[in-house]
């Protein structure tokens, strides 16, 4: 380390690095220091004492390194993350250290998304094998398959008392189906094209779905039938959210937009120009954020109450098309993933 201000030396730092350090940075509010080594980690420092704060593993996080990430979902506890891609697996991790808690072996054909349940106690993946599956954490075994759909499996999430799953498909359909058994309690069918995102509201009485109609309908649960119909977005859906309060639901389009629509009204509140498909989009676990990622390598952390107040944006050249991202709890971490086979941790 050197004193800028008068080219004196000043410290040596041991790295700890294996091997030699061929990358390093340093961060703009200059508090943190950032090294890359042959010896396949990378390590954080903080300023001013250097204390070693975190060594991340990048190729512990997909030990073959060839199967690019689609998806991925951290835990209610902040200590699992799901991935699941084109390796017909989905992987449990440790996000601290990287390492591999379970290989859940079973899907035919890519997993397309994960999630986990409220309580964390269960995984649940949709395949383009034509089903998803529910699997336990705790052992990584398998629990049930879920049958039904003719075609590809898009999208899965769970309901918030963790009773249902729903996921939609290339068969135009959004199905309904119970956690404890397995079995699909109902087929919703107004959807024209595939059906490429499902999103439960808060409270669970509200299910979302959009997809290549490019229309998002908004199911009564309960009653199974659709509640309201949104449109306005020029191309097919590919993400969903709800605000905490239930009020508001966010969409992500491979129009280039994300948008905030007023679920009391039916009507579009504002919308945000993201300059390539949208693959993805969160909310905070408080809501007080919204995180999108476009395959333009962008994730943007956006202000929901004014999708045009942009907090952050970050754009990384190394790596390729960005695929999904899910927010630790607190909204303390971001986790993104794509193609690049990557994992990479925002905080």
């Amino acid at each position: 380390l050197w004193d800028i201000a008068t080219g004196k030396f000043e410290a040596r730092v041991p790295s700890g690095h294996a091997e030699r350090i061929y990358g390093l940075d340093i961060s703009n509010d200059g508090k943190t220091l950032v090294t890359a080594s042959w010896d396949q980690t990378v390590k954080v420092f903080d300023f001013p004492v250097l204390t070693n704060r975190k060594t991340l593993q990048p190729r512990r996080y997909l030990p073959e390194q060839n199967y690019p990430i689609l998806t991925v979902a951290c835990s209610p506890d902040g200590k699992t993350l799901a991935i699941g891609g084109e390796e017909k697996a989905v992987k449990l991790i440790d996000p601290v250290t990287g390492r591999l808690l379970h290989l859940l072996e079973g899907h035919e054909d890519m997993v397309s998304r994960v999630a986990f349940s409220p309580d964390g106690k269960t995984v649940a993946s949709a395949s383009f094998d034509g089903t998803a599956a529910l699997w336990d954490v705790a052992s990584g075994k398998r629990l049930h398959v879920l049958t039904g759909h003719e075609g590809w499996v898009f999208s899965v999430a769970f309901s918030p008392d963790g009773l249902l799953v729903a996921t939609g498909g290339y068969d135009r359909t959004v199905r309904l189906w119970q956690t404890r058994t397995g079995k699909e309690v109902a087929k919703l069918e107004k959807h024209r094209g595939g059906v490429r995102a499902v999103a439960f509201s808060r409270d669970g009485k509200q299910l979302a779905s959009g997809g290549a109609d490019k229309v998002i309908r908004v199911w009564d649960v309960l009653q199974k039938e659709v509640a309201q119909s949104l449109t306005g977005h020029e191309d097919g859906v590919r993400a969903l959210t709800f605000s905490a309060d239930g009020k508001r639901l966010v969409s992500g389009s491979e129009d280039k937009t994300v948008r905030l629509w007023d679920l009391i009204t039916g009507k579009q509140i504002a919308s945000h120009t993201s300059g390539d498909v949208v693959r993805d989009v969160a909310f905070s676990p408080r809501g007080q954020r919204l995180a999108s990622v476009n395959q333009a390598r962008i994730l943007s952390i956006i202000d929901p109450s004014n999708l045009n107040s942009v907090f952050a944006i970050a754009r990384n050249d190394q790596a390729d098309l960005l695929t999904g991202l899910a927010f630790g709890p607190g909204a303390r971490t971001l986790y993104t993933v794509g193609l690049d086979r990557q994992i990479r941790e925002y905080k």
